[in-house]
């Protein structure tokens, strides 16, 4: 579906499902797309993974949208200026290296990122 569509559709979508946040790209809530998940640690029993984009939008991201969308989750943003929790800072940086790494940009230094 076409990006601008639903981006153009999404405060009406969001509306509905007042109590969901959304995907940062198309601004669509969790309750109407899949989350597309990037895994930042692995446990024996579990593992934990960071979300902020749709499967629908994650194949037109560039690296630097992703890095920006895992920071604002991290920091604690949505959509549209939603507020959530925060995550702690090295959790945090572990997540966002993360989606780095699986978009490619493995250079990324700790340091650069604005968390």
């Amino acid at each position: 579906m076409n990006l601008r569509y639903r981006r153009a559709i999404a405060p009406m979508l969001r509306a509905a499902a007042p109590r969901h946040s959304a995907c940062q790209h198309c601004g669509w809530p969790w309750s109407r797309v899949v989350p597309r998940s990037v895994t930042y640690e692995e446990r024996e029993t579990s593992s934990s993974g960071i979300f902020f984009v749709c499967t629908d939008c994650w194949p037109l991201l560039t690296a630097a949208e992703a890095i920006k969308y895992a920071c604002r989750t991290v920091l604690g943003y949505g959509p549209a200026g939603m507020r959530h929790t925060a995550w702690d800072q090295s959790t945090g940086v572990t997540a966002v290296l993360a989606v780095a790494k699986e978009m490619g940009a493995s250079q990324v230094e700790e340091s650069h990122l604005p968390l």
